[in-house]
Parts: structure tokens; C-alpha cells; sequence
């Protein structure tokens, strides 16, 4: 059942429309300023930074698309690749199919292909409490991940035809958890955001980051309403594909109530400008899957080329903005558009 699912969400992404039809991503609402009189030299642009104790090259993480299966497997193998050559970040699909089928473990093992990359593993909140602490540090264990991303995403579960809409009494569970977590934790959405009050009921627990993978770009409920049989699930869900808190207003809300905190922009990033203007506006990184989909599933020298694309229009916005690295970048503020 797992393995058909995680197939299936790849031939969607490959196939069909899955982004939100009518809300954007936030950024659009926010401009630098153009300086014509840059006081460096374009080869001089340095994005090199650090998240979480490591070095990466570029600000970016690939977040989590799949695995489990033999075409996630190429496409966790190719990411990998691309991202130790071009020294970004890589999380990875959703690991709930090794809870019952733990001999797919290789298709989430990418430490051959990249064993200076930063990597996050990922587990939905309710699996914590499914499957215990133990099984949690043994998925970690196994991929040999730097850390765990755990995915908060209670719109998705109530729009799958078997999921498990039950929040009550998680937020203490996740509490204890991270308290005796070996690991770090990241927590993340699915797409539709992290907003204010979400981030407050964070606050006391020992997080080591947030995703706030917010509204704006791949929309799990739409990838949802492909998989339904029924004609009356359709109808109950489709008044929620524009559900959700923009990318860049989640940025901002996370930011308000943790001002320190590393953060991952995430949701409806689709290329270097908006990158930029997503780690001016307050994220450590900018996280985008649905563009490496399509060139995962090819090699990675594709993954590679797309990096390079979205790297050289970063580094022109670094430019024209009139920031020489990523620190400066931070301290740029952005116009926001009435």
C-alpha cells in the first residue's frame, strides 16, 4: 500500500497541475532594491554559509520529495549526488514505510553519494507516538542523517482516505520527545504553513529549527484529491486547495516569535530571486523539491544543472541588491509592495 502510494505521488508530480490555482507564494509582494553602482566584483559574490554546525556552499536545502520505492531510490541517489558536488542541504521523503517494511531502508541510504551533505530524515508527528522514540533514533541511525525533520500536517492526513487526524495530546508527546532525542529536530509542515500561534506552541520545546513549508507551491491536498475513488471525498476536499499561509507571511510570523532560530523557507520557491528574497526577509535556507523532481527521475547532472540555474540567479540578485555574502544579504531590506 505504502510502496503504491509513494509511486503514485511521483507519476502525480511528473503528470499533472499540483500547485496551489490561486495562491502564490508570498514573495511576489516583496522587491530590492536595484543598486547601479554595485561596490564589488560579480566573481567576487560570496553565498557560502552554515546551518546547523555545517557548511554548505549555497543556502538551500532540496526538501523532502520521496523514497521507499525503486524510482525513489534513483531519485534520492541523484539529489544526493548533485547536492555533494554543489554543497546544498537534502532532506528526505517521508520514512513511514520503514516502520512496516524496513527492508527499503537503501532507498533512503544516500551516504555513498553524499557523505559531506547535509540530511534530514523525516517522520510524520503521529509516528512518534506510533512507533516509540527507539524505532525513531533507529531511522536516523540507519540513513546516518544529520538530523530529523518531523512533519506536522493536519489538513493532508484528513484529506487521505486512511489518515490519522488525531492531534490531541500530540503536543506534549513531542515535547517529551525532542527532550530525549539524541538528535536534532526540525519540524515542518507539508505545504500549507507555520503560522504565529503554531510557532507559540513551540516555543517550549526543544527544537533545533522550523520548515515552514507554507502555501504557495505543491499542494498535498490537490496530490490527494488525484488518489480519491470517491466522488464525494473529491467534493469534501477540493474547497481546500488554496488552504493554507503563504511562504513568506509564515517566514514572518515563525520569525516574530523566534527571532534566532535557524529557519528553512519552504513552499512555491521556484527560483534563485526568490530564494534571495526569502533569506533577506529572515530564513537560513530556502528549501524547493517539485522543481528537482522531474530531473531526479533523469540523473543527477540534471539535478546539477537546475542548481546551477537557480545559484546563478541568486548570485545576480546578491549583486544587483549590492550584497557581497549571505550576511549582508540578511541585513538588505526588502520593499514590500502595497
Amino acid at each position: 500500500m505504502h510502496k503504491i502510494r509513494k509511486d503514485s505521488h511521483i507519476h502525480i508530480a511528473l503528470n499533472k497541475q499540483i500547485e496551489y490555482p490561486d495562491k502564490k507564494n508570498g514573495f511576489e509582494k516583496y522587491d530590492f532594491s536595484h543598486l547601479a553602482f554595485p561596490s564589488t566584483d560579480f566573481n567576487k559574490i560570496n553565498t557560502e554559509t552554515e546551518f546547523m554546525g555545517k557548511k554548505l556552499k549555497f543556502p538551500l536545502m532540496i526538501t523532502a520529495i520521496t523514497g521507499g520505492t525503486d524510482a525513489g531510490k534513483k531519485i534520492n541517489k541523484n539529489l544526493a549526488r548533485a547536492c555533494q558536488k554543489m554543497g546544498v542541504a537534502l532532506g528526505l521523503g517521508s520514512q513511514r514505510i520503514l516502520f512496516s517494511c524496513p527492508e527499503v531502508i537503501d532507498t533512503f541510504f544516500v551516504r555513498d553519494e553524499g557523505p559531506d551533505v547535509f540530511l534530514l530524515g523525516n517522520i510524520g508527528i503521529h509516528h512518534i507516538r506510533e512507533f516509540g522514540i527507539e524505532a525513531c533514533k533507529e531511522i536516523v541511525r540507519n540513513i546516518k542523517a544529520d538530523g530529523l525533520a518531523v512533519y506536522l500536517n493536519p489538513l493532508h492526513e484528513i484529506s487521505q482516505e486512511k489518515g490519522t487526524p488525531e492531534y490531541g495530546g500530540l503536543q506534549e508527546i513531542l515535547k517529551d520527545f525532542c527532550k530525549e532525542f539524541p538528535f536534532p529536530v526540525v519540524i515542518k509542515e507539508t505545504g500549507n504553513g507555520i503560522s504565529f500561534d503554531t510557532a507559540q506552541k513551540l516555543k517550549d520545546i526543544k527544537i533545533s529549527a522550523i520548515d515552514t513549508a507554507g502555501a504557495g507551491g505543491t499542494s498535498c491536498i490537490i496530490m490527494e484529491y488525484y488518489l480519491q475513488k470517491s466522488n464525494l471525498r473529491k467534493n469534501i476536499i477540493k474547497p481546500f486547495f488554496n488552504w493554507g499561509i503563504s511562504t513568506a507571511d509564515s517566514l514572518v510570523e515563525v520569525r516574530q516569535v523566534f527571532p534566532s532560530l535557524p529557519v528553512i523557507a519552504s513552499g512555491g520557491i521556484r527560483n534563485g530571486v526568490e530564494c534571495a528574497r526569502a533569506i533577506s526577509l529572515g530564513a537560513d535556507l530556502a528549501g524547493m523539491a517539485l522543481p528537482f523532481v522531474k530531473p531526479a527521475t533523469v540523473s543527477a547532472e540534471e539535478v546539477e544543472e537546475k542548481l546551477v540555474e537557480i545559484i546563478e540567479q541568486f548570485k545576480i540578485t546578491m549583486f544587483c541588491a549590492g550584497a557581497k555574502n549571505i550576511q549582508e544579504l540578511k541585513k538588505i531590506p526588502l520593499i514590500k509592495r502595497s
